[in-house]
């Protein structure tokens, strides 16, 4: 539904950013994904950005195909579950723009995904589709704006800074 915006985003980087478009049919297909991504492109070419496609509200996002009954839905726990991850796919100070009615809603997935994943997330208040989305280069950094459809205001969500230290218990 957005080839025509992604392909601006790609002629606005052209140079600057390796793009990939890929699609998945449910949950584990995404993660798959992710990993395959990890193990073709190593743990110095994170992820620098993203954009999510699907249906959603507030709670989950939905993937892929009604066929998959059981593996469509990507819920809050599903999100701080992979959190836990003990390595990261994105990179620091990487963004993740989701296209997912209701994904930038208080205390949503949109804001769960960004302290889970480590991530800056972006996502509608409401209901909306997409309208734009135009990247920058600031001072070396990534940065989108992003417009949805029928004047719905985005939501940005950054992740607490996490402290180095670990325990282990």
């Amino acid at each position: 539904d957005y080839k025509d915006e992604l392909e601006k985003i790609d002629k606005d980087l052209a140079g600057k950013y390796l793009i990939r478009i890929a699609e998945s049919g449910g949950k584990k297909d995404l993660m798959r994904l992710l990993v395959r991504l990890r193990l073709k492109y190593g743990k110095n070419h994170k992820i620098s950005f993203g954009i999510l496609g699907a249906h959603g509200n507030k709670q989950l996002i939905t993937l892929g195909n009604v066929d998959n009954k059981g593996d469509r839905e990507i819920f809050i726990k599903n999100v701080i579950k992979y959190g836990g991850r003990k390595y990261n796919i994105f990179e620091e100070n990487s963004t993740l723009i989701l296209l997912s009615c209701e994904a930038g809603a208080r205390e949503g997935i949109g804001e769960t995904m960004s302290e889970s994943v480590n991530v800056k997330t972006i996502g509608p208040k409401e209901s909306a589709g997409l309208e734009s989305i135009k990247p920058s280069l600031e001072d070396e950094n990534l940065k989108f704006k992003v417009k949805y459809s029928h004047h719905v205001k985005a939501a940005t969500f950054k992740p607490k800074k996490k402290s180095k230290k670990r325990i282990f218990t």
